[in-house]
């Protein structure tokens, strides 16, 4: 259903959807949405002069407190009663659809709409973000993916935007690709789960940068770049370091986190990466995510 609503809101961004086409298009649906509150009722359109109920079109006379239906090519079928509940509409609440997102895919930082059209749905790591996008025609659509960059309040090395049904074109997807902005069509069955990020190359050409520490990983230096950290610090460098060393240098957060609940003093167990580097404003240097929720030195 979410996704059926979407994919209408791509055309047309004001929609508002009849509550007998809802209810009957996906019964089990609509009560399940009801109950996150991702849609909001608004009152019946005055004047409304017809319904659609099934394959029947009918046409509604005013009967005291409700309506009659009448099936103008069954005219001497019994009326239906129809009631105002039945004529109700209802619209998309995006805020609620983008916290629907947060949550499912654990994503941080701000969001919000960025245009009519686009809205920030949050971070999946410090230098990525993830954009819901209604687009429709090519070119418009385009041109607004090609802007996302300048609409963002702060600058990210990559952006993912998810479409309900719109896609880029092959020349347009590597054009933008190079602007850092990769898209990806929504699940229709799971609306909700981000696709995985696009992969990124192991290997992008550059020369590999080299890794010292000291015996309890408190002092490293990547690069040319030093670093004095914390014990819980030294313990996530140091599994990331085990991690590269092994060849499979990508580690996922839980993973991350179970090394710190070893740390002593027993200090609470944070709940991402950038509360363990707090106060580090230059930690991206020494660590990168290169998917969601994993991470791995900058090497």
């Amino acid at each position: 259903m979410i996704h059926w609503m979407l994919t209408r809101l791509e055309r047309f961004p004001s929609a508002v959807f009849r509550e007998s086409a809802l209810r009957e298009l996906f019964p089990e649906e609509f009560q399940r949405t009801l109950q996150q509150a991702i849609i909001a009722r608004i009152r019946p359109e005055s004047g409304v002069t017809s319904l659609v109920r099934g394959s029947r079109r009918l046409t509604l006379v005013p009967d005291g407190a409700a309506y009659l239906g009448l099936d103008e090519e069954e005219p001497d079928a019994a009326p239906d009663q129809i009631s105002h509940e039945e004529l109700a509409s209802w619209r998309v609440r995006m805020d609620a659809i983008c916290a629907q997102f947060r949550v499912r895919n654990q994503l941080d930082g701000p969001s919000g709409p960025l245009h009519d059209r686009l809205y920030l749905l949050g971070e999946a790591s410090p230098d990525r973000a993830v954009v819901l996008a209604l687009l429709c025609h090519e070119s418009s659509g385009i041109g607004m993916l090609r802007a996302l960059p300048s609409l963002v309040s702060r600058a990210y090395s990559e952006y993912l935007v998810v479409c309900p049904s719109f896609q880029v074109p092959p020349v347009e997807r590597r054009a933008l690709e190079s602007l850092g902005v990769k898209s990806a069509v929504m699940d229709k069955a799971e609306p909700f789960l981000l696709p995985a990020w696009p992969a990124i190359a192991p290997d992008d050409g550059r020369p590999h940068r080299t890794f010292k520490h000291s015996d309890k990983y408190s002092s490293v230096t990547i690069g040319e770049i030093p670093f004095t950290l914390t014990e819980a610090q030294a313990a996530v460098v140091k599994t990331l370091h085990r991690a590269s060393t092994s060849g499979w240098p990508d580690v996922r957060w839980e993973e991350i986190a179970a090394s710190l609940k070893t740390t002593p003093r027993g200090e609470t167990t944070p709940a991402k990466m950038s509360d363990v580097f707090k106060g580090v404003s230059n930690w991206g240097d020494l660590i990168v995510s290169r998917r969601r929720r994993t991470y791995r030195l900058n090497l």
